[in-house]
């Protein structure tokens, strides 16, 4: 997923506000039907850490996990203590559908949310009522919340 024009957009927002950034991409594998596309082009991507042992006498270190923020709203600079993208509240992605139902052409609208982590002023998961949010919970985690689509009739 093309981010390049995130960064600029996250400094030319003023500071000590909310600010999203709206995406409506044209992709081969649209957002709703792979999500991770989107965290991984904002936050960053889990990946599988397999330590290998050279010498046959000592045993390798056991598999982990782990999420490298490499996206761009996470990128970590500094030592990685922290972000220079503090001004995106959210990353909106908003993609439609047009398909025919049983009564007649039906346009589902899908919208996919990450908020950033990092911003200096957190959108509220309400604003975006019960779309599919990837949000940070109160433990401190990333979790996904609410409902992937919105469908309307057309006449």
């Amino acid at each position: 997923m093309p981010t390049s024009r995130v960064p600029a957009t996250g400094g030319q927002f003023k500071k000590n506000m909310v600010n999203v950034v709206i995406v409506v991409p044209l992709l081969r594998t649209p957002v709703w039907m792979q999500p991770d596309q989107l965290v991984k082009a904002t936050i960053g991507e889990w990946a599988i850490v397999v330590p290998v042992s050279l010498d046959p006498e000592v045993p390798a270190q056991p598999r982990t996990t782990r999420f490298p923020q490499r996206g761009k709203l996470a990128q970590l600079h500094d030592g990685g203590t922290r972000t220079h993208l503090t001004r995106v509240s959210a990353v909106a992605c908003i993609e439609e559908e047009t398909m025919l139902g049983e009564e007649g052409i039906v346009l589902r609208r899908y919208v996919h949310v990450v908020h950033n982590p990092f911003a200096a002023m957190p959108l509220a998961s309400t604003v975006f009522g019960g779309r599919r949010q990837l949000v940070v919970s109160s433990a401190g985690e990333m979790n996904w919340v609410g409902r992937l689509d919105i469908t309307v009739g057309m006449a």
